[in-house]
């Protein structure tokens, strides 16, 4: 949310001659930069500074490990190594 609020400021103050200045200078992808636009156009500032929550996937946690690791949470035995193929840390 940070990163919003000083695109917002920034964006408003024309202190970079280019939004992709900005979006350099913020450390954000252009892309986000547009969808941030977006959202404020469409919905005003109070919308795109609140927390919603996301509907995004991980791309992380895939549902074969999430499974498995639900299993190991709510397993008795907390031992051994994962069934997944993950590496195990040492």
């Amino acid at each position: 949310m940070k990163s919003v609020s000083c695109f917002l400021i920034y964006l408003k103050e024309n202190k970079f001659k280019t939004r992709h200045e900005l979006c350099d200078y913020l450390g954000i992808d252009p892309r986000t930069q547009q969808r941030w636009t977006k959202q404020y156009l469409e919905n005003g500032i109070s919308f795109l500074l609140t927390d919603l929550p996301r509907n995004k996937k991980s791309k992380i946690i895939t549902p074969e490990i999430h499974k498995e690791l639900e299993k190991r949470l709510n397993s008795s035995d907390r031992g051994g190594g994962w069934d997944i193929g993950m590496r195990k840390r040492g």
